[in-house]
C-alpha cells in the first residue's frame, strides 16, 4: 500500500485498526467505488450518479406518484435552464 508501513498493513488485514475516514474517502474516489462498496464488499445498485446523496433521493423520488415525480423533473429542468443561461450569458474567457 502507497507508503504504509508493513505493521500498518497487518492491522488492517486483521481488523485491528480502521483507517480514517479521510483515507476511506480518498481510497472509494482512487477505485472509484462506494464508501458501502469499501468498508462492507457489498456494491450499491448500479448508478450514473456518483453522489450518494442524490441518488438515494432519486430512489426514494421512485416511490412517489407520477404528479410529484413530474414536479420535480419539471424543477430540476428549470434549475438546468437557469445554470446554462446563465452560462451562456457570461462574457468570452470567463
Amino acid at each position: 500500500m502507497g507508503g504504509a508501513a508493513d505493521g500498518d498493513v497487518a492491522h488492517g488485514e486483521s481488523g485491528m485498526h480502521a483507517p480514517p475516514l479521510e483515507k476511506l474517502i480518498q481510497l472509494a474516489d482512487i477505485f472509484d467505488v462506494s464508501l458501502d462498496y469499501l468498508v462492507m464488499g457489498q456494491p450499491m445498485e448500479e448508478s450514473p450518479i456518483r453522489n450518494e446523496v442524490l441518488f438515494k433521493r432519486f430512489k426514494l423520488l421512485e416511490t412517489f406518484d407520477d404528479q410529484d415525480k413530474d414536479t420535480v423533473i419539471r424543477v430540476i429542468d428549470a434549475i438546468i435552464a437557469q445554470r446554462q443561461v446563465e452560462h451562456a450569458m457570461r462574457p468570452l474567457g470567463q
